[in-house]
């Protein structure tokens, strides 16, 4: 592809569209046919004396780290008081009314126990191991403890236990997954506890179904995948980046695709006629313009596009880091490749692609499902978007306290 050469007037008109009417750096370059690190280039010739207006950032930050440290030193001596107050309390209970702890404890002293724990642990800080060493009881115990509050001792030999489901929620956990076998066991045991079918978890609804001859046990061999990596454990710790192809009416083109490795979320996307550094480049972009504070470790293969000067440019200039997976080995770049064949088995092929326009609606359609609203078993069977945003740990909550209460209405 020959070279475009821009006039000095054309190179300012394009910066100034992305400064004054808010268009997109990467609308820029794909309408100008250009790299990202082209219009940083221009950008940077322009503005060439703009760091001057930002020479008292420093001390600015300084002003806030002391704050910060002032304000740490006041919570520390608050704790401080706390924990002897919470000694003093101890002491007095212990003492007083507690007395031996060993052997069998009335229901409202183990009770008290259990909110005197709680209590303090949550206005110390101090952990529950710690607290419990010093009452003298074990953390098994207290755990025990926490989950009869309220409850009188007795002997369960023939009281109905948590764990024994009924008659009409065995049915209902057959008939669902009749209906939507294409999901799997585990899919389905989250999908009947976010629509409140029945409460219980994976291992429960396989352990119905192989009951009921609904599905096999399955034999499976130990995995060696995984071996020597680190998984991350932050959103925007690591992107992975990568192409396919895409065939629209016969005609091949190809989907550029980013992908975060902790939430599974597609960050950013494009589909091109070809698959020049240019075009890798627009797609780097988006997801720049989508996350800007992002500082990620691009993980891609050794394609030419991911190697060469332009690509490496771009990580530099914006802070971000590269590495390449091993030759030859796909699987070292395994979650993208997995979202690779969700996409196809789950989008493209069953869609009718007849030009590039519709394959670009299909293809959103999908990202919007499954970034919004599709569980993903990767990350705990929530959607990517509520892992980004760390509501995961609320979601997953949510779905325990849901199985609680349906084993203590069966124990009823």
């Amino acid at each position: 592809m020959p070279k475009i050469r821009f006039t000095a007037d054309e190179k300012a008109k394009a910066v100034l569209r992305h400064f004054q009417d808010n268009v997109p750096i990467s609308t820029i370059c794909a309408e100008l046919s250009i790299h990202p690190n082209v219009f940083y280039a221009w950008q940077k010739q322009l503005f060439s004396e703009a760091h001057l207006a930002f020479e008292h950032t420093g001390k600015a930050l300084q002003r806030q780290h002391e704050r910060k440290v002032a304000e740490l030193e006041k919570r520390l001596k608050d704790k401080d008081s706390v924990i002897a107050e919470l000694l003093e309390e101890y002491t007095a209970l212990k003492k007083n009314a507690w007395g031996s702890l060993e052997g069998w404890v009335e229901y409202g002293l183990r009770d008290q126990i259990v909110r005197f724990i709680e209590r303090w642990s949550g206005r110390t800080g101090v952990t529950v191991s710690r607290l419990c060493a010093l009452v003298g009881v074990t953390r098994q115990r207290y755990h025990d403890w926490r989950g009869r509050m309220g409850t009188a001792n007795r002997h369960a030999r023939n009281a109905p236990h948590a764990n024994w489901l009924e008659d009409w929620e065995c049915r209902l956990i057959v008939e669902f997954y009749q209906e939507h076998f294409e999901e799997g066991y585990r899919r389905c045991a989250y999908m009947m506890l976010d629509a409140d079918i029945v409460h219980v978890r994976p291992s429960t609804v396989y352990k119905v179904l192989c009951r009921f001859g609904v599905i096999r046990h399955w034999s499976r061999k130990p995995s060696r995948k995984g071996g020597g990596f680190e998984q991350p454990l932050l959103v925007h710790a690591h992107w992975h980046m990568d192409i396919t192809y895409v065939h629209v009416r016969g005609r091949p083109y190809y989907m550029i695709t980013i992908i975060d490795g902790c939430s599974r979320f597609i960050v950013s996307w494009e589909i091109f006629a070809t698959m020049e550094a240019r075009d890798v480049g627009i797609v780097q972009q988006k997801a720049l313009e989508a996350f800007p504070r992002a500082r990620p470790r691009f993980i891609t293969d050794n394609g030419k596009q991911f190697v060469g000067k332009e690509f490496k440019e771009f990580i530099a200039m914006h802070g971000y880091t590269h590495v390449t997976t091993s030759v030859y080995y796909p699987q070292s770049n395994g979650k993208i490749e997995r979202w690779h064949k969700s996409f196809k088995s789950e989008c493209v092929h069953r869609k009718c692609l007849t030009d590039l326009e519709q394959a670009r609606l299909e293809i959103a359609m999908y990202i919007d499902f499954y970034n919004e609203r599709r569980l993903h078993s990767a990350i705990g069977y929530v959607t990517p978007r509520a892992r980004l945003e760390g509501r995961h740990v609320g979601i997953q909550a949510e779905r325990d306290r849901k199985i609680e209460e349906a084993r203590k209405r069966r124990g009823l």
